[in-house]
């Protein structure tokens, strides 16, 4: 079974970028501003029923990972659960 470490920092987050940008213009690099918007989502979904995680899975316009993304990873395995959930439940997220 995979197992999860610590969270990780999203260098990605919105407000890591824009705290990047504003180190480097400190710094007394140029850098043209510019609105930072996100362009990726990452969701989790909590599937009731196989039929559910089906339904996700055949979704082509959805990245699926049965595991969380913002944590490293300390055992590769073959298999995610969480374990806040019950056994018996689908872990899913998307990004």
């Amino acid at each position: 079974m995979l197992q999860l470490g610590k969270k990780i920092n999203d260098p990605f987050a919105i407000y890591n970028m824009k705290n990047a940008v504003l180190n480097l213009k400190s710094a007394g690099v140029d850098v043209q501003e510019e609105e930072l918007v996100p362009n990726k989502i990452y969701l989790r979904f909590l599937p009731k029923s196989e039929e559910e995680w089906q339904i996700l899975k055949n979704d082509t316009n959805l990245i699926l990972y049965d595991y969380p993304l913002d944590y490293e990873i300390e055992v590769y395995g073959t298999y995610y659960h969480d374990p806040e959930l019950p056994d018996s439940s689908i872990t899913g997220n998307t990004l």
